[in-house]
């Protein structure tokens, strides 16, 4: 029985023949979403999709004596990594356990110009050549065992990719993981900074007793312009947050430097631009730079017992989140633009 890594993406509710290697089947929508982004529990049955039927008159029949909806699918199978390591511990003798390879491929900065085409058995999707042979290029006198390591895990990667491509391409859908990585991202952020709040209310505790001004108190927890323009202020914020997302994408660059900085370098170099960038540019709005910075100590601000204070400023809250967010999506565009 062989064996393959596929990918499975609902695609519509009528059919479309593909135009770049993928296959289309018949499946009832039975959890899917469950089934794909949730992992069953000890006691729980694991999830069962109903038969897949490739003929139209299959589908038909399903469709016609099943009560739950009928969705299409689009298939596409890769060869998995497991095989790919085997072959490597096996035949080559590179490492003594599959999980070695990860360690071994580390111990170079890249793939030194070698690629691998792993077709063992012809090529999957989206080329379905059956006659197709593996390839090993690109090697030098200077070519080592982390090399090929590193090329047979990037063999994977690059294999992926095209699959993804080519579904993106049938179903006019992008698939990008990066909206579900950013809420998570966005509440850990929040709860960072309300919970530093927190910790900052104890710590001053006898002091918002004294504390007559209660602006004082305000500025313990977020920022505040020097002088109230809103214009101004979110110029500010936006010119300073695109500096230092511009500076940090250039400080990793493998385009200004080869390999990227020195290990260990390049976490002291953004703390030093973390500390230039408020000193040079901050002193206009307090440099808020981080929407989750102001606005979460802002909403402790506003909650937390502190004696005599004010409002926690909400009329000018807009700026501090607006401005990063605006200097960061222009810095992520401008990053692009430069190929950095």
């Amino acid at each position: 029985m062989s064996e393959g890594r596929f990918f499975c993406g609902t695609d519509a509710r009528r059919t479309r023949r593909s135009r770049h290697g993928t296959m289309n089947s018949a499946s009832q929508e039975l959890r899917v979403l469950q089934a794909m982004l949730t992992l069953p529990g000890p006691r729980a049955a694991p999830p069962k999709f109903a038969r897949i039927h490739r003929s139209a008159e299959g589908f038909r029949r399903q469709s016609a004596n099943c009560s739950l909806p009928v969705t299409r699918v689009r298939l596409s199978s890769t060869l998995p990594i497991p095989a790919l390591v085997r072959w490597v511990r096996d035949n080559f003798g590179l490492i003594a356990k599959g999980s070695d390879i990860e360690s071994l491929a580390r111990t170079v900065k890249d793939n030194g110009g070698v690629y691998f085409v792993p077709a063992f058995s012809g090529l999957y999707a989206p080329s379905w050549k059956s006659r197709a042979r593996g390839v090993i290029t690109g090697l030098t006198r200077y070519t080592n065992r982390g090399h090929l390591a590193r090329a047979v895990l990037e063999a994977t990667a690059f294999q992926t990719r095209e699959v993804v491509e080519v579904m993106e391409k049938d179903s006019g859908i992008r698939l990008d993981c990066a909206t579900y990585r950013f809420l998570p991202f966005l509440l850990a952020q929040m709860l960072g900074a309300m919970a530093g709040a927190i910790l900052v209310w104890p710590h001053f505790w006898p002091h918002w007793r004294e504390t007559e001004d209660p602006n004082l108190k305000l500025a313990c927890f977020s920022t505040r312009p020097a002088i109230r323009n809103f214009g101004a202020n979110l110029l500010s914020e936006i010119i300073g947050t695109f500096v230092l997302v511009v500076c940090v994408a250039t400080i990793f660059s493998k385009k200004v430097a080869h390999g990227g900085p020195a290990a260990g370098l390049g976490p002291y170099l953004v703390g030093v631009l973390v500390w230039a960038v408020p000193l040079s540019l901050g002193g206009t709005t307090g440099y808020a730079i981080n929407p989750a910075r102001d606005l979460g100590p802002r909403i402790m601000h506003s909650i937390l017992p502190l004696g005599k204070k004010v409002n926690s400023g909400w009329d000018y809250a807009a700026v501090p989140v607006l401005g990063p967010l605006i200097g960061a999506g222009l810095a992520g565009w401008f990053v692009r633009l430069a190929h950095l």
